[in-house]
């Protein structure tokens, strides 16, 4: 059984792996296009958000504790794989709105000319971020299923 403590700290830990993601970007950005690691950093971010998930969804055994159970759409959305996935786009979400208004704050004039290019950004980073991270849950939650299916047996 899941518990809330269980949920919260991996609910936590997603959204910082999302603002991760964000701060990643903004840090190679800054080499202008020089990979530091030699690897595109749009295969990095998707890395990073693939093995985050699947990190934060997999269950090697039933976690037992005093902790109470989450609430029910909370535990629903994490028995489904798509609660890190969603956590992990809400950092991201979050992160690129806390920079854009940044950047707005230091030159108002780039927001006109951004603002055309703003919704394509957010979904650009919702399918290059989400999409991998919902394969990694998805692969965490099988192969969590797998595991626990042959120790039953």
């Amino acid at each position: 059984m899941t518990t809330l403590h269980d949920v919260r700290i991996r609910v936590v830990l997603a959204f910082a792996i999302g603002v991760g993601i964000v701060l990643v970007e903004a840090w190679a950005y800054g080499f202008q296009h020089w990979y530091p690691i030699g690897i595109n950093i749009v295969w990095l971010k998707m890395l990073i958000a693939f093995f985050g998930s699947f990190a934060l969804a997999f269950k090697w055994r039933p976690l037992r504790g005093e902790s109470p159970a989450p609430e029910p759409w909370l535990a629903d959305l994490d028995s489904s794989g798509l609660l890190i996935p969603l956590v992990m786009v809400v950092g991201v979400t979050v992160m690129e709105t806390v920079g854009l208004i940044r950047d707005t704050m230091i030159d108002p004039t780039t927001l006109p000319f951004n603002y055309v290019a703003l919704a394509f950004q957010y979904f650009n980073k919702w399918l290059v971020l989400g999409l991998p991270a919902l394969a990694g849950s998805m692969l965490a939650r099988a192969m969590s299923w797998a595991v626990n299916r042959v120790r039953v047996q």
